[in-house]
């Protein structure tokens, strides 16, 4: 080792530092590891460490005569280029997300402007009651109106057969009782429980003909609902949970109905806890209107940009709809540009459909086993078992498949989709594993998909008739004896 190789040591000490400063912003800030939060002193502190072991390790091995110092010079500059071309990857993807967005409309920016409601205005609002990840509703509470499908834009009112065929108004009403929940009936009175998200809540939908009102109304037996929009599984079961720290004396769980859907029970959130509620920090508050308030969001900045982050979320989409016809483009209808695809068929009729469950029934079944949330969802089912044992009642798992994987191939120049539907089949697999009674909608709904509508063509959820044949699916094979 000579005098002069100092120089390549730095620079090789330096640009190990970098790329462990890039992978540590990306893949640990925020992060718990073993009950601590990851945060930017955490990591700041450990660039010095980073820095000087690298040093200690290169100028051991050259003293030894392994290595040469133009080597550690063309690896340095090779990791600077590589980390530089890296972030100038994340930047590109992030400008490329964001000029689709420029297609999206901004709902929020137009509800001053427009006398209707969407969904989202309508709907009673949601808290976290515990430290735990899991909702209720706002109690005591009733609410009546009518409202569009998720997929209403006022702009989008000027196509014509948007307006004509596409949108309807939506009658809706609902009763939150007081333990947050959409019911009438007193929780002791039932021993059959609906568990699940918006599907089981009744999106849409008077409770008297959601699946739910018509299955009590069959079986002449009250019925439950624990339904809370955009719950996912893990959210649920620390729902269930809760209710029976709280409320176990009161109930009498004979049976528990519990709905996973397709579109986004695998997307949603798994956390254990609660989000925090976000409030400025006292760094951040020091230096408000300042130049260093503006290099402090840099490193949250690098980690949202980047594309490792977007894919540990599943918010990269592996493959994107490809459309059949080329002269085809089905996010423009008369003219005016939609962020949803619309697409014909002759006997369903005209509808929108949801480009990001598109994008998920086109993916392999690698996409299931090896997204990030799969393990979760696996401990999910394993902990509901231990509940079901525990508590001596039955687990009956109700699949429900998207509106673009069961109607989507009766449309003229819809995408191609996977053959199989990689995610039911594999929640079917894990349910009947664990002892479970599993009923896979899919099988049962696809004799009416060619011919019958059973999704809103406004919104991803069921329509009155998709309603009515769950609810007499579920009382043949779950209440018929």
């Amino acid at each position: 080792m000579k005098k002069n190789d100092t120089p390549s040591i730095l620079l090789a000490s330096l640009s190990i530092g970098l790329v462990w400063l890039y992978f540590a912003l990306v893949l640990l800030l925020g992060r718990s590891i073993g009950g601590m939060s990851v945060g930017l002193t955490f990591i700041a502190s450990s660039i010095p460490f980073v820095a000087s072991l690298v040093f200690i390790l290169i100028r051991y091995v050259m003293h030894r005569g392994l290595i040469k110092s133009q080597q550690i010079l063309t690896v340095s500059l090779g990791l600077i280029l590589s980390l530089g071309s890296l972030i100038i990857a994340d930047i590109a993807y992030s400008l490329y997300l964001n000029s689709r967005a420029f297609e999206k409309p901004h709902i929020e920016n137009s509800r001053q402007y427009d006398p209707a409601f969407v969904g989202g205005e309508l709907y009673p609002r949601r808290f976290f009651p515990t430290d735990e990840n899991f909702w209720l509703y706002k109690p005591n509470l009733s609410v009546k109106g009518t409202h569009y499908g998720h997929f209403y834009h006022p702009e989008l009112m000027q196509s014509p057969i948007l307006a004509k065929s596409v949108f309807e108004l939506h009658q809706f009403s609902c009763s939150i009782d007081q333990h947050g929940l959409r019911n009438t009936t007193p929780m002791g009175q039932a021993d059959v429980l609906a568990l699940g998200d918006s599907f089981t809540f009744g999106w849409a939908m008077d409770r008297e003909k959601s699946w739910v009102g018509l299955l009590e109304h069959a079986i002449h037996r009250p019925i439950y609902n624990l339904g809370i929009d955009g719950a996912s599984p893990k959210q649920e079961l620390e729902l269930l949970k809760y209710l029976l720290r709280t409320q176990e004396p009161s109930m009498r769980i004979r049976k528990i109905l519990w709905m996973i859907y397709e579109g986004n029970d695998l997307e949603g959130s798994y956390e254990s806890e609660r989000p925090k509620p976000s409030s400025p920090s006292y760094t951040n508050q020091l230096f408000k209107g300042t130049l260093v308030q503006g290099l402090i969001t840099i490193p949250s900045l690098i980690k949202e940009q980047a594309i490792i982050t977007k894919l540990l979320n599943g918010d990269v989409a592996l493959r994107f709809p490809t459309f059949q016809a080329r002269d085809y483009n089905p996010y423009v209808i008369d003219g005016i540009r939609s962020w949803f695809p619309f697409f014909q068929s002759p006997v369903l009729g005209p509808r929108l459909f949801y480009p990001k469950y598109i994008e998920e029934a086109q993916q392999p079944l690698s996409y299931v086993l090896h997204h990030p949330n799969t393990p979760h969802l696996n401990q999910v089912f394993r902990e509901m078992a231990l509940l079901e044992k525990e508590f001596s009642f039955q687990v009956i798992v109700i699949i429900v498949p998207t509106g673009e994987r069961l109607h989507g191939p009766f449309y003229e120049n819809f995408p191609p989709i996977s053959a199989e539907p990689h995610f039911i089949d594999y929640v079917s697999k894990v349910s009947e594993s664990l002892g479970f009674q599993t009923l896979n909608l899919l099988s049962k709904l696809k004799p009416y998909a060619d011919n019958e509508l059973l999704y809103f063509r406004d919104d991803s959820h069921w329509n009155q008739r998709g309603h009515e044949l769950a609810a007499e699916i579920i009382r043949s094979e779950v209440f018929q004896q």
